[in-house]
């Protein structure tokens, strides 16, 4: 038998106010592709077809208005996350998200004989910002309405 191989989702949410409809969750496969270190655990077509079917499951019944998120100059936003190919923390510097937008890093390793068949979990972040100027990521007012 192979190696138990395992789905590690590093999630970074974007939360705050935007007219409701147009919700996306963004699935970035950068941590998974071989290009970038990564074991190519959602090469297969079949493999990403299951992560936008679940990705559309969730933008429909998901109801809360997301704003964007913009570093710039003294306003930065890093995004802190799980790094899906390493399990290591993952920092994003200067990190920007469009609204209504839920960013998910997507990869796979190897969890050995934990007994996992996988895990998810939120990410984080961390601001820079002039005293006066609060940061819109601060200012993401998700009520955490679902269909």
């Amino acid at each position: 038998m192979g190696k138990l191989q395992a789905l590690g989702v590093g999630l970074i949410a974007a939360i705050a106010a935007q007219p409701a409809g147009a919700f996306t969750i963004d699935i970035d496969y950068f941590y998974d592709d071989s290009i970038n270190g990564g074991n190519d655990f959602f090469a297969a077509a079949s493999s990403r077809s299951a992560m936008s079917a679940a990705a559309s499951f969730f933008e429909g019944i998901i109801l809360d208005d997301l704003g964007a998120i913009t570093s710039t100059g003294a306003n930065s936003f890093d995004a802190r996350f799980t790094n899906p190919r390493t399990g290591d923390l993952e920092t994003i510097e200067d990190f920007s998200i469009a609204a209504d937008t839920i960013k998910v890093f997507a990869g796979g390793r190897d969890l050995g004989t934990s007994g996992s068949l996988g895990f998810g979990g939120a990410g984080g972040f961390a601001t820079n910002r002039r005293p006066c100027s609060p940061p819109s990521s601060n200012a993401r007012d998700a009520t955490q309405h679902f269909g």
